[in-house]
């Protein structure tokens, strides 16, 4: 658990995350694709993220 909220990661998937909540091991994050549209909200993992984009 080394991201904080709203910190921005990209994926393993290309895709980039906003972190919105951290809970036991998991993120909970926004998920947008290349075009910048909003796939889904979602739960990962250290293992999903590939590096950090931006952080705050």
């Amino acid at each position: 658990m080394k991201y904080k909220v709203f910190d921005v990661v990209e994926l393993n998937n290309n895709n980039l995350a906003t972190i919105l909540d951290k809970e036991n091991n998991t993120y909970k994050v926004e998920e947008i694709d290349n075009n910048g549209k909003m796939q889904k909200i979602t739960k990962i993992t250290d293992d999903d993220i590939r590096k950090l984009r931006f952080s705050k």
